[in-house]
């Protein structure tokens, strides 16, 4: 077996290369031959490449790619290791293990792995999956050309992210603001969007039948169920079922109403309260195409995806080897 690491540097506030020693003590003692490469501009791009290289040495049989970061750097590492499989035309991908470091960690609350507020524990437990876990095929969604473990979502959502990021450099450069670059920076963009942001006309149709026509203003379409690290929409979502679940918000008090009863520790008796008034439309499919009266910004996994008035989502069914 060979572990290949895929730091992103600036991941988690910088907790990627502060794992760096928990990588070796822990991969040393397992006694595992392993790789650390610390990806630099394109991701996706940079993991293309050396899977790439890594074949042209000898193959890539019995090989683990380890990611580190958020669920939008897993993403990018996935990403890579798709565009490897479909320019290569190989036959397999090396299992892919997660080793989440972000702030939502959607996906790996999604599989039910305990994560630590140290990092190091996280990291250990991450790289013990990856040498010791069983590997099982999970569905990615595409959109735009881009695939995703995690989800996709287009209106307020995409908007709260975008402004969050324009911030995040100011925040970080004052010391009493540092704090507020996580959940607390999303809920003051979040209150600023529900009055900015516009609310347009929409037609969805899934697996080719049409599903919805009225007012939009957020969709989202989930892989696994948790969203924006403690929402919970459908506990049932599964990320091997060949189907993603998406969910409308026709109106501002349909999203505050869904959003504030779906928290994923919320009793499911209250939890229930989420979906009254048609707060949430619920629905699951293959394919899911989008029509909007007027462009919306858009976001896959906590990265923003650009601004559209028509997005085709689909399902590629049992792609991506995950060590759990």
């Amino acid at each position: 077996m060979k572990v290949f690491c895929v730091l992103n540097p600036l991941s988690g506030s910088g907790a990627c290369l502060e794992a760096l020693p928990v990588v070796e003590r822990v991969l040393n003692g397992e006694g595992v031959d392993f790789e650390v490469l610390e990806a630099e501009g394109d991701i996706s791009d940079f993991v293309m490449r050396h899977l790439g290289r890594a074949a042209g040495e000898g193959g890539l049989s019995d090989s683990v790619v380890a990611g580190f970061g958020g669920d939008g750097t897993q993403d990018a590492i996935i990403n890579g290791m798709m565009r490897y499989a479909e320019s290569s035309g190989c036959a397999g991908l090396p299992s892919y293990s997660i080793i989440p470091l972000g702030t939502g960690n959607n996906i790996a609350k999604s599989f039910g792995w305990e994560l630590c507020s140290d990092a190091a524990r996280s990291v250990e437990s991450g790289l013990l999956r990856a040498v010791h876990g069983k590997t099982r095929k999970v569905d990615l969604g595409k959109v735009r050309g881009r695939w995703f473990l995690d989800a996709f979502s287009v209106g307020i959502d995409a908007y709260v992210l975008a402004a969050r990021n324009n911030d995040v450099p100011a925040f970080s450069r004052k010391p009493f603001l540092r704090q507020l670059k996580g959940y607390p920076l999303y809920f003051l963009h979040g209150l600023k969007g529900l009055f900015s942001c516009p609310v347009v006309e929409a037609k969805i149709s899934v697996d080719s039948k049409s599903w919805y026509e009225g007012p939009l203003f957020n969709f989202v379409v989930n892989n696994t169920p948790i969203y924006a690290g403690e929402l919970e929409f459908d506990s049932t979502c599964l990320a091997d079922d060949g189907l993603l679940d998406a969910v409308i918000f026709p109106g501002r008090m349909a999203y505050m109403r869904g959003y504030a009863f779906s928290g994923r520790n919320t009793p499911r008796c209250i939890h229930s309260l989420g979906g009254l008034g048609k707060s949430m439309i619920h629905t699951r499919g293959r394919l899911f195409e989008v029509a909007l009266g007027k462009p919306l910004l858009s976001q896959v996994s906590g990265e923003v995806l650009g601004t559209g008035s028509a997005f085709r989502v689909e399902t590629s069914q049992a792609v991506l080897p995950v060590k759990f």
